[in-house]
C-alpha cells in the first residue's frame, strides 16, 4: 500500500500538470459530451468567444452559430465525427460582442475502453486576423494594378480630352456669344471638364494621386463627389445633400474628404436592411467655447454623415475604429473602412464623434479645424491687351500629331509664334539654328524624354523658360509641380486661359540661376522615373 502511494500522487501531478499546460495553451480547447454539451473550455478559447468559462459550460456550441453556415455544413460535420473520424474544417461564429471571427478547428472523438465516443475535444485558432491581412494585401495588389492600368489609360483619355476641349474653344472664338452654336460648344467644353474631374476621382481610388493638404471648402468637395458616390452606394439608397452656409475653409488634401466619403457612405449602405433607406450629408460651422470638454475648444466645420440603418451595438461601439475589427459576414469586409477615415481625420487634426441608436440608424459628425491661413491670391487674368500679338517665339514638342496641333492653334491664336513637332529629337535641331522664349513639351516622350530634352537646349538657350504638359497622372508627376520660377507643370487637359495664363507667368520671371538648373535636373530624374515605369508596366518588370 505505501509502494502505491507515490505513484498516485506522481499521477495526480501529472494530470495537474497537464490540465495547466491545457489551459495555458494558445489553441483554443473545448470538450464536449457526446451530445455536444459543453464540460471544458480553456483560456485562449474564453478569449476567443468573450463568453466566460461559467457561461459555457454546460450549454451547447450553438450558442457560437452566426447563421453564415448553413445546416448542410453541420450535418457533416456531425456524421463525421460521430462515424469515429477526425473533423477539420473552420467555422464562422460570432462572439459574445457581436462581431463575428473565424477559426480554424479540429474536433476528435475520445473513446472509453469498450471503444464507445464518450466525449468530443476541439482544438481551434482564431485566424480572423490573419484573413483580415490576406484580404487586404489582395485589395492592395488589385488597387495597385487598377492603379496602373488607371495611370496609363488617363494619359491617353486626358490628350483626347485636350483635342476636345481646344477644338471646342478655338470654335468659340469664331462665332457670336448668343448663337445657339456657342450655346452648344459650350456644352461640350463643359462636358470635356467634367470628364478630367471623373478621371481625377478615378485615379483618386486608384491612389495614383498624391496627398497634397489644400485650403478647400467642403461644401465643393462634398458636391462634387454626389455622382460618384451614387454610384457607390446603389439606386437603392438615396442621397440628401444639406449643404451648410457660408461653410468656412479647412486645410485637407481633397482626396482625403472623397476616401473619408466612400467610406462612410458604403459602411452606412451596409447598416440598412435590403441596401435601402437615405444617407444624409451635412456641413456646418461649429464654435466650441471653452468648456468643451472632448475637444479643442475652437471654430470647427463639421462633416456629418447620418444614415437610416439598424445601429451600433453599444458593447461594439467602442471598437468599431479598431484595424480588421468587423461585423460583417465572411468576405464582405475586411474591417478596414473605419480605420482609415481616423486616420485620415487625424492626419487633418480632426475630430470623430459616432453616435448610434440601434433600430434608428447611426451618424458621424468629423470636425475640421478651421483654417484661418489665407491662400495666395489668384493673379488677374490676362486683358487681351497683354495676351495678343506680343510675338514671342515658342517651341512646342508632342509626341501626339492632334495634340500638338491643337496647341500651336491655341498659342497662334493668341498671339505668340509657335512652331512645333512630335520628334525630340527634330526640336533638338530645331532649337540649335532658332532662338526661342519658351519651350512647351509633354513629358512623356519617346526616345528622349521632355525634361532631358528640355536640359539639352537649356545649355545653349539659358534664358529659356519651360512648361511641362501632361496626361499621365501618376503621382509623380506631382513633384514636377515643385516648380522654380523658370518652368512650370500644367496637367492635361487645359484650357486656352490656363495655358496662357502658365506662359505670361514663364515669361514674366528673370533667368535661372543655379538653383532653378538643379531643380532642373530633379524634373529630368522624375520624368526618367515615369518612362522607366511606363517601360515596366508594358513589357514587365525585370527580375
Amino acid at each position: 500500500m505505501f509502494r502505491t502511494l507515490p505513484k498516485k500522487v506522481e499521477a495526480r501531478a501529472e494530470r495537474e500538470r497537464l490540465l495547466a499546460a491545457i489551459d495555458q495553451a494558445g489553441e483554443g480547447i473545448m470538450l464536449t459530451t457526446p451530445d455536444g454539451t459543453i464540460t471544458y473550455v480553456n483560456a485562449a478559447f474564453e478569449r476567443n468567444i468573450g463568453y466566460s468559462r461559467e457561461e459555457t459550460i454546460g450549454r451547447k456550441p450553438s450558442i457560437l452559430k452566426s447563421g453564415v453556415l448553413d445546416a448542410a455544413f453541420y450535418k457533416q460535420l456531425w456524421d463525421t465525427i460521430l462515424s469515429g473520424k477526425v473533423w477539420t474544417g473552420r467555422f464562422v461564429n460570432r462572439r459574445k460582442d457581436g462581431s463575428i471571427y473565424t477559426e480554424e478547428s479540429s474536433i476528435s472523438p475520445i473513446f472509453d475502453n469498450d471503444g464507445q465516443i464518450k466525449a468530443f475535444v476541439e482544438v481551434s485558432s482564431d485566424i480572423t486576423l490573419q484573413l483580415a491581412r490576406d484580404a487586404q494585401l489582395m485589395e492592395s495588389q488589385r488597387l495597385e494594378s487598377v492603379g496602373r492600368l488607371a495611370g496609363g489609360v488617363a494619359h491617353d483619355y486626358n490628350n483626347m480630352l485636350q483635342i476636345i476641349l481646344a477644338c471646342a474653344e478655338s470654335a468659340m472664338s469664331q462665332v457670336l456669344p448668343q448663337s445657339l452654336v456657342y450655346k452648344e460648344l459650350l456644352e461640350i467644353t463643359s462636358a470635356a471638364t467634367k470628364s478630367a474631374t471623373i478621371t481625377r476621382q478615378l485615379l483618386t481610388f486608384a491612389r495614383q494621386q498624391t496627398a497634397e493638404p489644400r485650403q478647400i471648402d467642403l461644401n465643393i468637395s462634398v458636391r462634387g463627389m454626389l455622382n460618384m458616390l451614387g454610384r457607390l452606394i446603389g439606386p437603392g439608397v438615396r442621397l440628401n445633400w444639406q449643404p451648410g452656409e457660408d461653410i468656412w475653409p479647412v486645410l485637407i488634401p481633397p482626396t482625403h474628404v472623397d476616401q473619408i466619403l466612400a467610406n462612410l457612405c458604403i459602411n452606412a449602405r451596409d447598416a440598412m436592411p435590403g441596401n435601402e433607406g437615405v444617407i444624409t450629408l451635412s456641413t456646418s460651422n461649429i464654435s466650441l467655447p471653452a468648456s468643451a470638454t472632448d475637444q479643442i475648444p475652437g471654430e470647427y466645420v463639421r462633416l456629418s454623415v447620418q444614415d437610416t440603418g439598424t445601429g451600433i451595438p453599444p458593447q461594439i461601439l467602442p471598437k468599431i475604429f479598431d484595424p480588421f475589427f468587423s461585423t460583417k459576414e465572411l468576405g464582405k469586409g475586411t474591417g478596414l473602412g473605419l480605420p482609415t477615415v481616423y486616420g485620415l481625420v487625424k492626419q487633418a487634426s480632426g475630430v470623430i464623434h459616432v453616435s448610434s441608436e440601434l433600430g434608428a440608424g447611426t451618424t458621424i459628425q468629423i470636425d475640421f479645424p478651421r483654417d484661418f491661413s489665407k491662400e495666395k491670391p489668384e493673379a488677374p487674368a490676362p486683358t487681351p491687351d497683354e495676351t495678343h500679338r506680343r510675338g514671342e517665339k515658342i517651341l512646342v514638342v508632342d509626341d501626339e500629331q492632334s495634340v500638338l496641333r491643337v496647341t500651336l492653334n491655341m498659342l497662334n491664336h493668341q498671339g505668340y509664334q509657335a512652331i512645333g513637332t512630335t520628334s525630340s529629337a527634330e526640336a533638338l535641331e530645331i532649337a540649335r539654328t532658332r532662338q526661342f522664349e519658351v519651350l512647351v513639351t509633354d513629358v512623356m516622350m519617346p526616345g528622349i524624354n521632355g525634361a532631358e530634352m528640355a536640359r539639352q537646349i537649356k545649355e545653349c538657350q539659358p534664358s529659356l523658360k519651360c512648361l511641362f504638359i501632361s496626361g499621365y497622372a501618376e503621382a509623380e508627376n506631382e513633384q514636377i509641380k515643385m516648380e522654380d520660377e523658370t518652368h512650370a507643370f500644367l496637367q492635361k487637359p487645359f484650357s486656352m486661359a490656363a495655358l496662357n495664363k502658365k506662359i505670361r507667368h514663364l515669361l514674366s520671371t528673370p533667368p535661372a540661376d543655379q538653383g532653378g538648373r538643379a531643380i532642373m535636373n530633379n524634373v529630368h530624374g522624375v520624368a526618367s522615373q515615369l518612362t522607366t515605369r511606363r517601360i515596366e508596366r508594358l513589357v514587365g518588370r525585370p527580375d
